[in-house]
C-alpha cells in the first residue's frame, strides 16, 4: 500500500567516543547477524568451577554445568533479545545450547576430532561479513587478512585499559564458531558414513513400483462396542511397566485456583454514570481563582464542546471522521441516526462509559483501485531486483498504460505479470480507501476521475498504471465525547482483596477447598501437569511463582496459597504430586486404554475369523469379500477402508493363492488372498536407486542430535535454582 508517509525527523547523531570503539561496535553487529541470534560465553574468558553439586545446573554424561557459567549465559541472552524473551524462555535456550556443546564434546572426544586454531581462523575470516567488510580492506579495496590481525589486537589492547565488552564479545563469537565447526564437522562424519547398498537399491524399486492385487476380508474394530470391553487398572499398569521408556515422566504438580479479577463494580459503573450526566447539565462551580460560585455551561447546551471534551473527558477530541466499520457495538446504529448537535448516552464502548454529541456528519468517497508499480532506482522502496533507470520506468510505464487501456485487457493479469509490489499477487487490488489515505498524486488521480478510468501517474514510488475500480459515498460522523474508563474504585479493590484473602486464611485452617468454592458459588480453574521449569500455567499466561510454589520442598498436596497477579489474585490449592519415573495410571488410562480396548477386541475377532477360504471366513463374520486392486507399499491404501500399511505389508510378501488369517490393522482385523504381484522390470542398474536411499538417510542427519541427547545420562538441576 502507497499511503501518506510519515514526516520523521532525524535523530542526532552520537560523537564517536574512539576509532577502535566504533570499529568494534560495526563488527559485531555484523557478525552477529551473519552467525546466530544467541552465542555461548568461551571458556577463554571464564573459567568453570568446581563441580561439587551446588555449583552445577546439571549433569551430561557425567560432566557438570556450570551454574554460575549457566547464569552469566542466561543473562546474555535476555540482554541479547532484551524483552522478547522472558525468563524461563532464556533459560531454556542457553540450556539446550549449553547440554548440546557437552553432548558434542563427548562425541568429538570419542571420534577424536580436534579442531585447531587455524581452522577456527580460517572459518572467521571465510565469512561474507568479514569478507565484505570496509575495514578489513586494503587501499586496492581487496579484503586484507592482516587487517583483522590488526582489529582484533586493538580491542584486545582496549580490554587491557578497562574497555573490555567488545573483547569479550569477540571471544564469544570466536568460541561459537569453533563449536559450529566442531559440529559441522562431526554431522558431516556421520553422514558420510551412511551408505546404501545396491541390493538395497533394487527392494526400494520395487517397493515403490510392485503393484499387488488381492481381495480381503475386514471385520471392524467397531463391530464390537467399547462398552463390552472392560479394562482395568492392573491391565494398564502391567502394559506401561513394559513400556517404561515410553511412559516415563518427570516429576509433575496438579494444581486448582480460584481467580479474584480486581475490575469495576456495578456501583463504580454507576457512579461514573453519574458523574457523566452531572457534567450533561448547566451548573454553578467554585472558581478558586475569583473564590466564588460561577456558571458553567453542560455539555448538552455548551457552545464549544470540543474545549468542554479536552477539559472534562478522560479522551481527548479525536478530530477526525468516523465510520460504522470504524464502530463495534449496539450504540452504533443509534449514533449515526443522530442530527448534529444531538448527544447520546451515557453507554458503554468496551471499558469506557460515554456522552456522545454529533459536532459534524457528511457523505464521505470512497474508491476501491487497483494498479501497476514500475519503480526505478532511487525510488522509494525500489525493489534491488528491478534496477532501472527513471527513463526505463516511464517507458515501461507507457506501454503498460496503453495495453491496460486496450479493448479486452484484464487488468488484473496485467498487473499479476508485471507489478512491482505486494499487491500483484491479488491482480493489483488495493482495496477501498478514503481521501487522504494515499499519498498526493495517487490521492489526486482516483478521487477526480469516475469509475472505469485508467491512467499514469508518478509519485515517490515510482510509476503507477492505476484503475479505478469502484467508487461510493459513506456517511462519516465527528463526535465530541465525554468518556470515563470504568475502573474499580479503592473502595472495590478493598473488597476484592479481602475476598482473596478470607477465601485463602479459611483454606489454611483447614476447610475443604471444593466445598468452600461450592458455597461461595466460585469458578474453579485447574491447571495440570505442571513441570518443574513451566513458565505458563493454565488461565494465566506467564506465572512463574506459582509454579515454584507447587514444586517447593515444604509444598504438598492440599498446600494453599494467596499470590499477587496483574490486576488481581489467585488463591491455589495443590490437587496431585507426580514424583518422576514412570506415570501413574491416571496419567496414562486415556492414552492406554484405546490401545487395550483395540488389543482385546482383536483378540475376539479373530476367535470369531473361522474357515479355510475367504468365502468361509465372510460368512461366518457376516462381512463382505472385497478386492484390492493394483495396490503399492509405498501407498498403502485400502478402498473404502483408509490407509493400511500392515495389511499392504502382508500382501507383498504372502504366497499367492494362499489364505493368510488374523492380520491386525488400523481399522480392523483381516483375512487376505494375494491373486497377482506385478513384479516390476527389472533395472540395468539400481545405482540411482541406491542414491535415492542414501540421500533419504542424509537427510535424517537432522535427527542426530535428538539422538544423542536421548542416549545421554542427563540431570537437570534447574528447578533447585530458578
Amino acid at each position: 500500500m502507497y499511503f501518506r508517509r510519515l514526516n520523521i525527523k532525524e535523530n542526532n547523531k552520537m560523537a564517536i567516543l574512539s576509532k577502535i570503539r566504533e570499529r568494534s561496535v560495526f563488527l559485531i553487529v555484523i557478525i552477529g547477524l551473519a552467525l546466530f541470534a544467541f552465542v555461548a560465553s568461551p571458556s577463554d574468558i571464564m573459567k568453570f568451577f568446581d563441580s561439587s553439586k551446588i555449583n552445577a545446573i546439571g549433569v551430561v554424561n557425567g560432566e557438570d554445568l556450570s551454574r554460575e557459567e549457566f547464569a552469566r549465559q542466561v543473562e546474555a541472552y535476555k540482554a541479547n533479545y532484551g524483552s522478547n524473551v522472558s525468563q524461563t524462555q532464556a533459560m531454556n535456550a542457553v540450556w539446550e545450547n549449553m547440554i548440546s556443546e557437552q553432548i558434542f564434546k563427548t562425541q568429538l572426544e570419542t571420534a577424536g576430532i580436534v579442531i585447531g586454531e587455524q581452522d577456527v581462523w580460517q572459518a572467521i575470516i571465510s565469512l561474507p561479513a568479514i569478507q565484505n567488510s570496509p575495514i578489513f580492506k586494503n587501499e586496492a579495496g581487496l579484503f586484507d587478512e592482516d587487517k583483522v590481525k590488526e582489529y582484533i589486537v586493538n580491542l584486545k589492547e582496549s580490554a587491557e585499559v578497562g574497555d573490555n565488552a567488545a573483547w569479550l564479545e569477540w571471544l564469544r563469537t570466536e568460541k561459537s564458531i569453533r563449536t559450529n565447526l566442531e559440529r559441522t564437522t562431526y554431522s558431516n562424519l556421520v553422514s558420510v558414513g551412511l551408505g546404501a547398498t545396491l541390493k538395497e537399491g533394487e527392494r526400494a524399486y520395487q517397493f515403490v513400483n510392485m503393484k499387488i492385487t488381492g481381495q480381503f476380508v475386514q471385520v471392524p474394530f467397531s463391530s464390537i462396542e467399547d462398552s463390552e470391553i472392560t479394562i482395568t487398572d492392573d491391565e494398564i499398569e502391567k502394559y506401561i511397566s513394559k513400556r517404561e521408556k515410553q511412559y516415563k515422566v518427570e516429576a509433575l504438580r496438579d494444581i486448582n485456583y480460584v481467580r479474584f479479577d480486581i475490575k469495576a463494580s456495578k456501583e463504580d459503573e454507576a457512579s461514573l454514570r453519574d458523574e457523566l450526566t452531572y457534567l450533561l447539565t448547566d451548573r454553578e462551580e467554585y472558581n478558586a481563582a475569583t473564590k466564588s460560585p460561577e456558571f458553567v455551561e453542560g455539555f448538552r447546551n455548551t457552545s464549544s464542546p470540543i474545549e468542554y471534551v479536552n477539559k472534562y473527558s478522560d479522551n481527548k477530541f479525536n478530530d477526525k471522521f468516523v465510520f460504522r466499520s470504524d464502530l463495534n457495538g449496539s450504540f452504533v446504529d443509534s449514533l449515526f441516526s443522530l442530527s448534529v448537535g444531538s448527544i447520546y448516552g451515557p453507554y458503554t464502548d468496551g471499558i469506557t462509559l460515554k456522552v456522545s454529541k454529533i459536532i459534524e456528519k457528511k457523505e464521505v468517497p470512497s474508491v476501491n483501485a487497483s494498479h501497476i508499480l514500475i519503480s526505478y532506482t532511487g525510488a522509494e522502496r525500489a525493489n534491488p531486483a528491478f534496477a532501472r533507470t527513471k527513463e526505463e520506468a516511464q517507458a515501461k510505464a507507457n506501454e503498460l498504460l496503453a495495453q491496460a487501456k486496450t479493448t479486452g485487457t484484464d487488468f488484473g493479469s496485467l498487473a499479476l505479470a508485471n507489478s512491482e509490489d505486494n499487491s500483484a499477487q491479488s491482480g493489483g487490488n488495493l482495496g477501498w480507501f478514503k481521501e487522504g489515505d494515499m499519498v498526493p498524486e495517487f490521492n489526486d488521480f482516483v478521487f477526480k476521475n469516475g469509475k472505469g478510468s485508467i491512467g499514469l501517474v508518478e509519485t515517490i514510488f515510482g510509476f503507477h498504471i492505476i484503475k479505478i475500480e469502484e467508487t461510493k459515498s459513506e456517511t462519516g460522523i465527528k463526535i465530541a465525547s465525554l468518556s470515563r474508563k470504568v475502573l474499580p474504585s479503592e473502595q472495590t479493590e478493598n473488597l476484592i482483596f479481602e475476598n482473596a484473602e478470607t477465601f485463602a486464611s479459611q483454606l489454611a485452617e483447614g476447610k475443604d477447598f471444593t466445598a468452600l468454592t461450592a458455597e461461595k458459588k466460585y469458578e474453579v480453574v485447574s491447571a495440570n501437569d505442571l513441570k518443574g521449569l513451566d513458565e505458563f500455567v493454565t488461565g494465566l499466561n506467564s506465572q512463574r511463582q506459582i509454579v515454584i510454589w507447587a514444586f517447593e520442598k515444604d509444598s504438598k498436596v492440599g498446600s494453599t496459597r494467596r499470590f499477587d497477579i496483574e490486576q488481581g489474585y489467585v488463591v491455589a490449592v495443590i490437587t496431585g504430586n507426580t514424583p518422576a519415573g514412570l506415570a501413574p495410571v491416571s496419567k496414562v488410562a486415556d492414552r492406554v486404554k484405546p490401545i487395550l480396548i483395540k488389543e482385546k477386541k482383536a483378540a475376539i475377532i479373530k476367535e470369531k475369523m473361522k474357515g479355510a477360504t475367504l468365502s468361509e471366513i465372510a460368512k461366518t463374520t457376516n462381512a463382505a469379500i472385497k478386492t484390492a486392486n493394483v495396490i503399492t507399499q509405498e501407498t498403502p491404501m485400502l478402498d473404502g477402508i483408509g490407509f493400511e500399511p500392515a495389511v499392504v505389508g502382508a500382501m507383498s510378501s504372502a504366497k499367492l493363492g494362499t489364505l493368510v488369517n488374523g492380520i491386525i490393522g488400523n481399522q480392523g482385523v483381516y483375512a487376505i488372498s494375494v491373486s497377482n504381484r506385478e513384479i516390476p522390470p527389472a533395472l540395468p542398474s539400481y545405482e540411482l536407486n541406491r542414491k535415492n536411499v542414501l540421500k533419504q538417510l542424509q537427510s535424517r542427519g537432522g535427527q542426530l542430535y535428538n539422538a544423542l541427547k536421548e542416549a545421554s545420562d542427563i540431570k537437570d538441576y534447574r528447578t533447585n535454582v530458578y
